[in-house]
């Protein structure tokens, strides 16, 4: 006499595929979004591989994996756009005071022939 019972994967709403005469799990894992990763999103990938494999496995099997190196990638550029541009305006305040200091030296020079 063969008992008919409900494992708690079924009763949770489990199902399963049948392979070769063993019933196997239907698991899938959840869906991820397909953002475009780009250089720094990639780089922490990297990182995380080697360095935090345990919260790679995580963001992986909650599906947070890709949104999360978007944003990482996000905000990475984000700071090198501030950064690059307060570069670009030390810069100009750089080649500003050069200018004026150039300007303030040959005022000087020329002040100094016109003396002789």
């Amino acid at each position: 006499m063969k008992k008919n019972f409900e494992s708690l994967y079924e009763t949770l709403g489990g199902t399963y595929c049948e392979e070769n005469g063993h019933l196997i799990p239907d698991i899938a894992l959840p869906g991820q979004t397909d953002y475009q990763i780009g250089k720094y999103g990639r780089m922490h990938l990297d990182y995380i591989k080697q360095h935090r494999r345990g919260r790679y496995i995580t963001l992986l099997t909650e599906g947070k994996l890709n949104a999360r190196l978007h944003k990482i990638d996000l905000e990475a550029n984000e700071m090198l756009e501030k950064f690059h541009d307060c570069w670009s305006e030390y810069m100009s305040l750089a080649e500003a005071s050069i200018f004026e200091y150039a300007f303030k030296l040959g005022m000087q020079i020329a002040i100094e022939t016109l003396t002789e």
